[in-house]
């Protein structure tokens, strides 16, 4: 849980029921979500927009909200019976030792988790892949079925607990009455909310073989389909016993049901999920070297100063002093990228002398554009790792006067997790702090890092940094547009200069050629570096050179002029109105 979590239950408590929380209970709830709350953070990447309900990853990924829910129905609990039994329910809730979920859709897959809220240990099993998350250690072992191997690796990129889904509960079953516009308060279903319809919901007690449930249904109209979702609680303990999403996606018929049970005892190692004790054990955990040198790169993206900077690239058979510039901004963990446009006549544009401030000319030249906001991104609300990004659809469009202008069409918002040092903006390669430290893929399971310390190659007084594949690749997609599934590379190579905090100086991309043997597909050398006031060195000219399908390379040449004396006020940071028009 996080502090977005306390937020939803002061909201819950003081806005969904009718009487205030005793202070003894609402201290007493606190407590235990406070001891709750640092326990309870899983390794994963949530899911994309486009994913919606309908993916069955998505799908799976609600059983994550299973915890969270029972600490939020112990509240429905409580405003359908005394409120002397609050404080027990919750306490209990928050103290099971296990909770386990079973999920099985219409097409036959099912999987398995399993959560100890007490021991801090999260579980699952499901087709292919089997995992076992030590939260408190910060490390999980993933079982590959298909290539045998088990892995040992950090949870680098933690995900705190959903609680969109949580919230529903309290909100929908309160008093056992009905709700308005109930699919408002349903933000788990993401952007695809906004195209359903409601149609009926019922709320009732049912009974089941020799069991009675307190059922909430709820009918909608999904793209012209009908789609049903229903929820299940024991009115007597309180906690869910079943979620059930059934509809049509793409005119297939899609179902998907998780079921619910609190056993005593859970899986005690991963071998106790089916793994073979004979399974060849692969370990992930970074060396105490590449370790300190991660931690190094990742403390120099964190700490880089404000700035205004002016990013140029230089293509083939173009003068570089005629490119649109971006206009990049930071202040604190606040970013902004801005787009150029509508420069005027560009040819009468002189070039600049040799000996020219050539980060003076630039501020200059800048000002012969207008701008628009292509993306913000900003720390989300009351979580310390939420990160989130805004984008702005735009279109353009001509003034009486004949000239182009950009107008703010919409605005949209996606929020995503990662730890300070591993947040990454759109735009982060033509960042001067970021395009010295690059995402360098480790540590993950499926990337071996090798660190060479005296390299025979590259530039001086560096060391090399070798991450290659290794294990089962995934499988490249069909359709090479589909960029969900693009084949890596092979291996990458990272040189780092340890008396410039380890700034990556040069780096590559690598793959294999039908004849096996290796080849440069793309590399960056860090041309210039500088500086900054506060003494973070970042890059300030970078030479990219990429090979082509028809083997041909293309160069481009980035130039970053960085103003870290120009104001970068808080205004910059929030988001246009719709229809605003630059």
């Amino acid at each position: 849980m996080n502090s977005q979590e306390d937020h939803d239950v002061d909201r819950l408590l003081h806005v969904v029921m009718d009487v205030d929380v005793p202070i003894d209970v609402e201290q007493k709830l606190r407590s235990q979500l406070s001891e709750f709350r640092s326990q309870t953070v899983l390794s994963d990447k949530s899911p994309t927009p486009r994913q919606g309900i309908w993916s069955h990853r998505a799908w799976s990924g609600l059983a994550a909200t299973a915890t969270v829910a029972i600490v939020l129905t112990a509240i429905v609990a409580w405003s359908l019976r005394p409120r002397t039994s609050f404080a027990d329910v919750a306490t209990a809730a928050l103290k099971l030792p296990w909770i386990h979920v079973t999920t099985t859709h219409s097409n036959g897959e099912s999987n398995e988790t399993w959560y100890s809220p007490s021991k801090g240990i999260s579980a699952s099993r499901h087709k292919g892949w089997t995992e076992y998350h030590d939260h408190q250690l910060k490390v999980y072992y993933s079982y590959d079925m298909k290539e045998g191997v088990l892995y040992r690796v950090p949870e680098s990129s933690p995900r705190r607990m959903s609680e969109s889904m949580t919230a529903i509960l309290p909100l929908l079953l309160q008093d056992e009455q009905l709700v308005d516009a109930p699919l408002e308060r349903m933000e788990f279903l993401g952007p695809l909310r906004e195209e359903m319809k409601l149609v009926e919901q019922t709320l009732r007690r049912v009974e089941d073989g020799d069991r009675q449930w307190l059922e909430f249904d709820l009918k909608v109209q999904f793209r012209e389909e009908p789609m049903q979702m229903l929820f299940r609680v024991d009115p007597d303990t309180k906690l869910p016993q079943l979620c059930r999403f059934e509809g049509r996606w793409e005119g297939k018929e899609m179902v998907s049901e998780k079921r619910f049970d609190y056993p005593e005892k859970g899986p005690a190692d991963v071998y106790e999920l089916g793994v073979p004790e004979t399974a060849k054990l692969v370990d992930r955990v970074p060396s105490e070297d590449i370790e300190r040198i991660l931690k190094t790169i990742r403390v120099g993206r964190d700490r880089m100063d404000n700035y205004r900077a002016i990013v140029i690239t230089h293509r083939p058979n173009q003068k570089w002093w005629l490119e649109r510039p971006l206009i990049m901004y930071r202040k604190g963990d606040k970013f902004r990228s801005d787009q150029s446009f509508s420069s005027g006549e560009v040819r009468s544009v002189e070039r600049p002398a040799e000996d020219e401030d050539m980060t003076a000319w630039w501020q200059r030249r800048a000002n012969d554009f207008n701008y628009y906001p292509m993306y913000l991104v900003e720390p989300g609300a009351d979580d310390p790792l939420a990160v989130q990004t805004t984008h702005f659809e735009r279109s353009f469009v001509t003034d009486n006067d004949g000239a182009t202008q950009v107008r703010i069409d919409g605005v949209k918002n996606w929020t995503s997790q990662s730890e300070l040092g591993e947040r990454f903006p759109p735009y982060w390669s033509r960042r001067p702090e970021f395009i010295c430290r690059p995402p360098m893929g480790v540590p993950n399971q499926h990337m071996e890092p090798v660190l060479e310390m005296n390299p025979t190659t590259g530039p001086p007084d560096t060391v090399l940094l070798h991450v290659r594949v290794s294990g089962r690749r995934p499988q490249a997609a069909p359709d090479p547009k589909d960029k969900r599934k693009i084949r890596q590379p092979d291996a990458f190579r990272f040189w780092l200069h340890p008396l410039r905090d380890h700034a990556i100086t040069r780096w590559e991309m690598l793959d294999t050629d039908e004849h096996g043997e290796e080849i440069v597909t793309s590399s960056k050398v860090i041309e210039k570096m500088e500086k900054s006031p506060q003494g973070m060195w970042y890059g300030s000219q970078v030479r990219i050179t990429s090979k082509n399908p028809s083997g041909g390379e293309s160069v481009q040449l980035v130039r970053i002029y960085v103003d870290f004396d120009a104001e970068v006020p808080d205004s910059l940071f929030e988001p246009p109105k719709v229809g605003r028009v630059y």
